[in-house]
C-alpha cells in the first residue's frame, strides 16, 4: 500500500492523525463551553465571566448550540477506534461538510452581531471573521485533512 503522506503522520494503527488545525478549530466552535466552564469556576460571580464574553444572553445560547457539532466531532476523534471496531465507517464521511457548515453558521452569526452593531468595528468581529473565512478555505482545500478524512473513513487497515 503506498503511503499518501509521510510517515511520520501516522499513528500506531497505521490510520492518519488528527490534524493540530482540526483540533484547534474544535476548540474554536465549542468555546461557548470552554467559557461557561470557566465561568462556573469562577466563584465571585459566576454571571460576570459570561456577561463578559456574551454580553447578550441569545449570542450565548448561539455560541452553545454552534458547539454542538464541535463536541460532536471530538467525540468521533476521540472514539474513532471504538467506530472502527464497529465498522460505524459511515460517520466519519460527514465530518468535512459538518465542520465547513458549522463554521459558515458561525460566520454568519458574527455577520449579524455586526449588523446589530451598526457595522461599528470591533477587533473581537475582526478576529472572528479573519478565524472563521481561514478556517473554512483551509478545510476546503487542504490536502492533508482530506487524506484523514478518507483514511478514516475506509476499511481496517491490516
Amino acid at each position: 500500500m503506498r503511503l499518501l503522506l509521510p510517515l511520520n503522520y501516522y499513528d500506531q494503527q497505521g490510520r492518519v492523525k488528527p490534524l493540530g488545525s482540526f483540533i484547534f478549530c474544535l476548540l474554536y466552535l465549542a468555546r461557548g463551553y470552554l467559557v461557561f466552564v470557566i465561568s462556573m469556576s469562577y466563584r465571585a460571580d459566576t454571571g460576570f465571566l459570561l456577561g463578559l464574553f456574551y454580553p447578550q444572553k441569545s449570542d450565548f445560547y448561539y455560541s452553545l448550540l454552534l458547539g454542538g457539532p464541535a463536541v460532536v466531532l471530538a467525540l468521533v476523534m476521540l472514539y474513532r477506534d471504538k467506530l472502527w471496531q464497529l465498522n460505524y465507517l459511515f460517520i466519519f464521511k460527514s465530518i468535512k461538510p459538518l465542520l465547513v457548515v458549522t463554521l459558515l453558521v458561525d460566520f454568519l452569526l458574527h455577520l449579524r452581531v455586526a449588523y446589530q452593531q451598526d457595522w461599528q468595528f470591533s477587533w473581537i468581529l475582526a478576529a472572528t471573521f479573519v478565524v472563521d473565512i481561514s478556517l473554512i478555505y483551509y478545510f476546503m482545500r487542504s490536502r492533508y485533512f482530506s487524506v484523514m478524512v478518507k483514511d478514516w473513513g475506509a476499511a481496517s487497515v491490516d
